[in-house]
């Protein structure tokens, strides 16, 4: 099969993820009311306990993407060989021992939780069905990884296409016949047979010159698990924040809170991760041996891009996100999840600054700085979830997520001051000052839909929605008028300069 360019993967990642969050939007309020919120938070839960045990690759999955991409750009089929077979050992070792640990302590993870409708028994035997899923999606993963190695990132996006549209079939025909919660697990287990066929099929058309499994090899592990280090510590703490305030909100709240929690979350991060797929592009720009004025320019542009999308579209969102729940799934799941709903998408509105520093670093060949923010932002978030969750429930894991972005900005502040060598003074007048400007028009904004209440429909969310949005651009395009006209002129030429960043490719 061809090459195709970066312009091409980059559209496919970024329809992957339109598709996605597309699905989880008419998804999310039918199983809730299908399942109801306990259900529903126990089916996260088994997601949650799975995703968890991931960390069993030890950073395997990135290192083997790296190697793989490495000896096929340079031909080298007999290493190519090596790789994939040691790591598809690798993974068979490691995803058996991993399930047969979840099974034989599938009832203390069953304990975790504080209280949930479904039979003990039920929930057991979901557990163990869970289970199997986990150990087929991790020993076949070393085949989904191939397609991304290969460059065809179109491929792999497909096939995720195909896995989200089998999903939403799958989980409207068993909701529909009433097999309900063991209906979707048993979906799930279904469709990782399916994908992992899928993924064997394509890889084996990719790389059709040779047999993919072979023996595993002592040198090549070693050459892996090298390599996987960092990365397995980077996964390590990301797994802890990602996953630790649902775990704790089941164990001190119930199944029903990680439901009232994870719905927004998923849809704020969904769309948060439209950034990193449209931002994935200037990893080869920013690989070089040392930053160029042209590569600095383009961290300042892109960085301010990215962080007046995020900015515009999350305050927009926490503005309307109680209503838009209300309508969506029901008034009472709304009562129950506004506040952290809320607050989770207040915390994005400056998150869309830190994808374009991940993509620095690891160009510049300093993927260790990634590992230092991941790790603090962590902790900030692992620390703040176990002191504040027993205490103030979702709201604690709400303020958790508030002040985790303060290790992103520190790391901003030590670009500019350290890679970039200038002034901090153009950060906080282009950055700082209109996230300000947008924090205060959104509290004003609240104040004002407090004291002029009208009854949730798609009409007022709607008209709610134009409003805020004319406000906050205009009030964002006179301040850089006035104080930062400079800006206005690189928004102007956005165009141009994304298309000199994709041509070459």
């Amino acid at each position: 099969m061809a090459k195709v360019g970066i312009k091409t993967n980059s559209l496919w990642s970024i329809s992957n993820y339109g598709i996605s969050v597309a699905s989880l939007f008419f998804l999310f309020p039918f199983m809730v009311h299908r399942l109801g919120s306990s259900s529903y938070g126990f089916f996260i839960f088994l997601g949650t306990i799975n995703g968890m045990a991931s960390i069993a690759n030890f950073g395997f999955g990135e290192a083997s993407l790296r190697f793989i991409a490495f000896y096929h750009n340079s031909q080298d089929y007999k290493s190519l060989k090596n790789i994939i077979s040691t790591s598809f050992w690798t993974y068979l070792v490691l995803g058996s021992l991993t399930t047969l640990a979840i099974l034989l302590l599938a009832k203390p993870i069953v304990g975790l939780l504080k209280e949930t409708e479904i039979d003990i028994s039920l929930a057991l035997r979901l557990v163990n069905i869970s289970a199997l899923t986990f150990m087929i999606r991790f020993i076949l993963g070393i085949f989904s990884t191939i397609p991304q190695a290969v460059q065809r990132f179109d491929i792999s996006s497909r096939i995720s296409i195909f896995e989200t549209i089998l999903r939403f079939g799958f989980y409207l025909a068993v909701l529909f016949a009433g097999y309900g919660l063991t209906g979707i697990v048993l979906s799930e287990l279904l469709l990782s047979i399916l994908i992992a066929v899928t993924n064997f099929y394509f890889s084996s058309r990719l790389l059709d010159t040779f047999n993919l499994i072979g023996k595993p090899s002592s040198s090549t592990f070693k050459e892996i698990f090298n390599y996987s280090i960092i990365s397995f510590i980077t996964q390590m703490v990301g797994l802890l924040w990602q996953y630790t305030d649902r775990i704790l909100l089941g164990y001190f709240i119930g199944s029903a809170a990680i439901a009232y929690f994870s719905v927004p979350q998923q849809i704020i991060f969904k769309i948060l991760g439209l950034v990193t797929a449209a931002s994935v592009v200037l990893f080869p720009r920013f690989s070089i041996a040392r930053l160029d004025e042209f590569s600095k320019e383009l961290y300042k542009e892109f960085t301010l891009i990215s962080l007046l999308f995020t900015i515009v579209a999350f305050s927009t969102l926490s503005f309307i996100i109680k209503d838009f729940i209300s309508l969506w799934i029901s008034p009472s799941f709304a009562a129950e999840t506004k506040n952290i709903a809320i607050v989770l998408a207040i915390s994005c509105m400056i998150r869309g600054a830190f994808p374009i520093y991940e993509y620095l670093f690891k160009g510049i060949g300093k993927p260790i700085y990634n590992m230092y923010i991941i790790i603090a932002s962590s902790l900030i978030i692992v620390i703040l979830d176990f002191m504040l969750i027993p205490v103030l429930g979702l709201n604690g894991a709400g303020i958790a997520y508030l002040l985790s972005p303060v290790a992103g900005i520190v790391a901003i502040i030590f670009i500019w001051l350290k890679l970039l060598k200038a002034p901090l003074s153009e950060p906080f007048r282009i950055y700082l000052v209109p996230l300000l400007i947008s924090y205060f028009i959104l509290a004003i904004s609240f104040l004002v839909k407090r004291r002029i209440y009208f009854p949730p429909s798609w009409l007022i969310i709607i008209l709610q929605m134009v409003i805020f949005l004319v406000l906050q651009i205009s009030m964002l395009f006179g301040y850089f008028k006035l104080f930062a006209p400079e800006v206005l002129v690189k928004l102007a030429d956005l165009k141009n300069r994304t298309r000199s960043i994709w041509k070459p490719f």
